[in-house]
């Protein structure tokens, strides 16, 4: 079926050519639009038959096994069966009727396929564009070698094999005595035994009487099974209420989800009411095909935008049924597909395909004639999702896999920084300790309602991967590195390229994978001379990797600033503290929480805007994290301790002291004393805390000096 949309694609741009509409953009945009059009309205309805006879053997076993099957749908197929039956002699021949979504396709070439002769023509503004030939009548002139090719696309249409749709792949197997169909048809064909007892096709009316004659019948459990659509999905109750004689648990297959958050949510709450016997369980029905993902992806961005807006959270209206990765749609989804293209632009084979095979097996024009990238013809993700469907199944399945790859990696990336916006995301922990009990930081003079602060210490078991376990899941693995000023070793795997928000250019990068921890690291931190990782080898990197994990504690532990109560009044007070990420977690003595989590190299700073202090000194390893973080503190004395970077390494450098009055101190307590360019530099070594514990002595950090830089 994919080669089958690629020939008439390819036809299509033929007949333009032949009937003299490629020049005008207008006229092209038509012709195209209808032809894509048509091709997301076939492929989804030809995906969900494929899905059908899977669906079909589940639900029989449902109902051996006393449960009760629904089939949600979007498309009864209802307009496509209308057309076959206004045919003449249709109606007389309900055995050779054709219903399948092919029917779209020839709708298509019958009604949209360019065969009309065009010629230009000059506009009031002097533009030249395109209109229909006439003859001396008035008649269009029509392109015989187009039309030639219209009649023979038709007649290899004709050949095509299509499976029937959902709902009557439903009928055929079950038969309208054991399904309660609730759906808009105002008609079906249906095969009942006639007077002789054979078999046969006939057309029955349907209205509201009878849909709600076969709900009666489901509930008093005359029938087992439900087909339902939006337009039979209001005012109903599906769910097995103690008061209907059907109490049997349903089980809801979503055969499609449609395009609305609405109604998906509407309908899967259809057979989920109170009073019920017992819960529903809920199958999403896909494929294996990858770009059957165009159709899961829509219902799931916008189930996010629906929860964001009814209850202020943005994965209330998914239920956990989807996350980040799913919505192909999104902010990542749209990085992923840009990079993709990147990589196919600058020359890069993606899946097999080069920049010219990638735009032809999608019907893309991404080249200007100078071989230069459009950006502004760049297709949004719901596009290239489109477009997949017509290539065949392995290619296509590879191509979204190279998309699917950029995504995750950017969906890493972002948790990886603390820029993952989850909604409202639960803390997951071993242990959860309170530290200080919450106390009141601000109130609102209004209305009287307090913010409160806690501080927390969390503890998340550590789960190191061996080095035998990191060479056999990962055997793309290059080579092994050691940060020099950690010693941590990792291994380097190859990874792909990311673009620079603010000047668009192509970074490449490497993941490195550790014992304890994986991230992302652009590839001058390796490659370049002044990089702040050593390559080591395979043999010193096992035993390496062994002394890591045998010297890693069992648990991670890390402290956790949270302020909660009322926050709107004081939100602008909490900028600049990361993702605005609201947390909900219980303690260990069970106390409830929901607030925002502040950085602990920033809480000293918010609870100053806020009017109060954190009541403790700066140790010096808060002092070293929170400098290495970007961030300058000032000193009792004036001093400032600042992130300086070096041959590309990061120093915490001391600012205030001269050269000439504390050298000898500074010196006899560790501080490095360097000559560069001219100018003697303090250093603190931060390898460990103590140097920085003899600095900070007799200097303190002043409470609130944290100052940005």
């Amino acid at each position: 079926m994919a080669e089958a949309w690629q020939i008439v694609l390819a036809t299509v741009h033929q007949a333009t050519k032949l009937v003299g509409t490629t020049s005008d953009g207008q006229a092209m945009s038509k012709t195209m639009s209808a032809f894509w059009g048509t091709h997301q309205r076939f492929f989804n309805q030809v995906l969900t038959a494929m899905m059908m006879p899977t669906i079909l053997q589940e639900m029989e076993e449902d109902v051996r096994a006393g449960r009760s099957p629904l089939l949600y749908f979007v498309n009864t197929n209802e307009a496509a069966q209308e057309r076959a039956l206004a045919r003449e002699g249709a109606e007389e021949n309900l055995d050779d009727l054709d219903t399948s979504p092919r029917e779209s396709l020839i709708q298509y070439l019958e009604l949209c396929f360019p065969v009309k002769q065009h010629e230009p023509y000059a506009d009031e503004s002097g533009n030249i564009r395109v209109q229909v030939a006439t003859d001396r009548a008035g008649a269009p002139i029509i392109n015989k070698e187009a039309l030639e090719m219209r009649e023979n696309l038709l007649g290899r249409i004709g050949c095509l094999r299509v499976p029937n749709g959902p709902l009557e792949q439903l009928l055929d197997r079950f038969g309208p005595d054991m399904v309660a169909e609730l759906t808009g048809r105002t008609r079906r064909i249906v095969k009942r035994p006639d007077a002789s007892g054979i078999v046969r096709p006939v057309i029955e009316p349907r209205g509201k009487a009878h849909m709600m004659a076969d709900l009666q019948a489901f509930l008093d459990d005359r029938k087992p099974i439900v087909a339902y659509s939006n337009a039979g999905n209001t005012g109903i109750d599906l769910h097995a209420g103690r008061k209907f004689k059907n109490r049997r648990q349903r089980v809801l297959y979503i055969a499609q989800a449609g395009w609305s958050a609405k109604e998906a949510t509407q309908a899967v709450g259809r057979p989920h009411r109170s009073d019920q016997e017992s819960a529903p369980e809920v199958v999403l029905c896909t494929t294996s095909l990858k770009g059957h993902k165009r159709f899961i992806t829509s219902i799931a961005r916008r189930l996010g935008q629906l929860g964001a807006l009814t209850k202020g959270q943005r994965n209330t209206g998914e239920q956990g049924l989807f996350s980040e990765r799913d919505n192909l749609e999104g902010d990542y989804g749209s990085a992923a597909l840009f990079q993709l293209i990147k990589d196919l632009d600058s020359g890069k084979e993606v899946s097999g395909l080069n920049i010219d095979e990638f735009q032809r097996q999608l019907g893309l024009k991404l080249l200007n004639e100078e071989g230069d990238l459009l950006i502004a013809k760049l297709p949004t993700v719901k596009q290239f999702l489109n477009r997949l469907l017509s290539m065949r199944v392995e290619p296509m399945n590879r191509l979204f896999d190279e998309f699917a790859s950029r995504l995750d990696q950017a969906v890493e990336a972002a948790a990886e920084a603390g820029l993952l916006n989850v909604g409202v995301e639960t803390v997951i922990a071993d242990s959860i300790e309170v530290m200080s009990s919450p106390r009141v930081v601000y109130t609102c003079p209004r209305t009287g309602a307090e913010t409160t602060y806690t501080e927390l210490k969390v503890w998340r078991r550590n789960n190191p991967i061996s080095y035998d376990e990191v060479m056999e899941k990962h055997p793309d693995i290059l080579r092994f590195v050691k940060n020099r000023r950690t010693g941590r070793v990792y291994a380097l795997r190859p990874a792909h390229n990311r673009t620079d928000l603010k000047d668009g250019s192509v970074v490449p990068q490497y993941r490195l994978v550790g014992p304890l921890h994986t991230h992302y690291v652009d590839a001058k931190h390796i490659d370049d001379r002044f990089a702040t990782y050593d390559f080591i080898d395979r043999r010193k990197a096992r035993p390496a990797w062994a002394a890591e994990i045998g010297q890693s504690e069992p648990f991670q532990v890390e402290a956790m600033h949270v302020i909660s109560g009322i926050l709107l009044p004081i939100w602008d007070k909490l900028a600049d503290t990361g993702e605005p990420k609201v947390y909900r977690l219980q303690t260990d003595d069970g106390t409830r929480l929901l607030g925002r989590v502040v950085p602990a190299v920033q809480i000293r700073q918010v609870l100053a805007k806020l009017g109060a202090s954190y009541g403790k000194p700066w140790s010096p390893k808060e002092v070293i994290e929170t400098v290495l973080a970007g961030h300058d503190l000032q000193l009792a004395n004036g001093w400032r301790v600042v992130r300086a970077k070096v041959l590309g390494e990061a120093r915490i450098e001391l600012k205030g002291p001269s050269w000439a009055d504390y050298y000898q101190d500074l010196k006899k307590v560790g501080v490095i004393q360097e000559m560069i360019s001219g100018a003697t530099r303090f250093f603190v070594p931060h390898g460990g805390p103590g140097v920085m514990a003899k600095v900070i002595q007799f200097r303190p950090v002043v409470d609130g000096g944290l100052q940005p830089r």
